[in-house]
């Protein structure tokens, strides 16, 4: 008797990204895709445009928003979960690392970047006080228009809006 040994199939590699998105919106508005802004973490860059599909969140100078930030965090993880990240318009600011990291933040649910020429808070005319947040299809494309956070609210019908949710 011969013994028969099965194997498993090698898993298929995972499919490419999405292609972004031919569109003649510009860049800042709904159906417009990122800008190619290069955001930064301790360790590695990478541009907006690789953010896809997303919840941004564009945090304000100072930002004193862990538990808007926990609240955002937790509802992207509600149903189909969203890819989050936090981006800083500052440079190696401890105060990101500790907001992806602590348990009533983030806890390490999404990625920190700084964007240190707060190119996409200008753009995206980010509030100064409050997270400002970014729906981005996988094709690139700004799926909402900007939207402002406070701790209470609640996102479920806006992100809905994104393809795939």
């Amino acid at each position: 008797m011969v013994p028969l040994i099965l194997a498993h199939p090698r898993p298929l590699a995972p499919q490419g990204a999405v292609p972004l998105a031919s569109t003649t919106a510009l860049p800042g508005t709904v159906g417009g895709l990122l800008p190619e802004v290069t955001l930064n973490t301790a360790r590695t860059s990478r541009s907006a445009t690789d953010l896809r599909p997303a919840l941004i969140v564009l945090l304000p100078v100072a930002c004193e928003c862990p538990d808007a930030v926990h609240e955002i965090v937790g509802q992207t993880r509600e149903g189909t979960p969203i890819p989050t990240y936090l981006v800083a318009p500052w440079i190696d600011d401890p105060s990101l690392d500790s907001l992806v990291r602590q348990p009533d933040a983030a806890a390490r649910l999404a990625v920190g970047y700084s964007d240190p020429g707060s190119s996409l808070a200008r753009l995206y005319r980010a509030d100064p006080r409050q997270p400002t947040l970014l729906l981005v299809a996988a094709d690139g494309r700004l799926v909402q228009s900007p939207r402002t956070f406070t701790v209470g609210d609640r996102l479920e019908g806006w992100l809905g809006a994104l393809p795939g949710r």
